[in-house]
């Protein structure tokens, strides 16, 4: 089983991209805070461009490992990692399902990952192999499910058919990671209602309806902070690997 998009399409819009850390672009960092314990190791999945393994690095001094099936994983990534200071260990251009690991993780996560298989039960069982006992998992990914899928459905529908919204389910991720001898510590959805699209409307007033769509969810989400199940755009799980693993 792999991801239902293909590879190329990855490397394609990574080819001309600049890697540069903007840590005002790192979304769950308050969560992150309340959760995460500095030192140790912390290994990303799916970690290209590696915005949030730069933060991690920094803010809680992980040395920083991933996979991710990109070739500018070896060429492009340690000497950006490396030029903004944080501890690297090793990093893998592999497929992440049939990984085998030479080691575990105090801290294993995903960010928009996990979205993009069928198999969910396969990939966040693999995540979970990944981690020490005691362990942190974060996994999180967009919310296309309600009033968000008819959004994308509408405005962004080659984007949304990259994704396996069935996967967005914080009840399924809550009886997976219970299965693999996790503890939920947190889970929810994040933001109000921001609406973002990886693709524009050809047609002058769908682009319109769209800009104000995006300009009121947008200022709504600056002024408002009521995460829900119906238009949050993302949503994200932390938990715990058991001591006797």
């Amino acid at each position: 089983m792999s991801s239902i998009v293909d590879q190329n399409y990855w490397d394609k819009g990574y080819q001309n991209l600049t890697l540069r850390y903007n840590e005002d672009s790192i979304l769950f960092k308050e969560i992150f805070d309340k959760y995460l314990k500095p030192n140790g190791t912390c290994f990303e999945v799916g970690c290209y461009p590696g915005g949030y393994l730069v933060y991690l690095g920094k803010k809680f001094n992980y040395t920083v490992n991933g996979i991710d099936r990109t070739p500018f994983i070896e060429d492009r990534l340690p000497s950006f990692l490396n030029s903004e200071r944080v501890k690297i260990g090793h990093f893998f251009n592999e497929d992440f399902l049939n990984f085998d690991p030479p080691e575990t993780y105090d801290v294993v996560c995903s960010f928009g990952f996990i979205e993009h298989f069928s198999d969910l039960d396969a990939v966040i069982e693999k995540h979970t192999d990944l981690l020490k006992p005691s362990g942190i998992l974060i996994i999180a990914c967009p919310n296309f499910t309600r009033g968000q899928y008819i959004f994308h459905r509408l405005f962004d529908s080659k984007n949304l058919d990259r994704h396996v919204v069935e996967t967005m389910s914080l009840p399924r991720w809550r009886e997976i990671l219970k299965k693999n001898n996790m503890e939920i510590l947190y889970d929810g959805y994040y933001k109000t209602i921001n609406f973002w699209t990886e693709s524009f409307p050809q047609n002058f007033i769908s682009q319109k309806i769209l800009d104000i769509i995006q300009k009121t969810s947008n200022k709504i989400d600056r002024h408002v902070h009521i995460p829900n199940r119906w238009f949050s755009p993302y949503m994200i799980s932390i938990s715990k690997k058991s001591d006797d693993v």
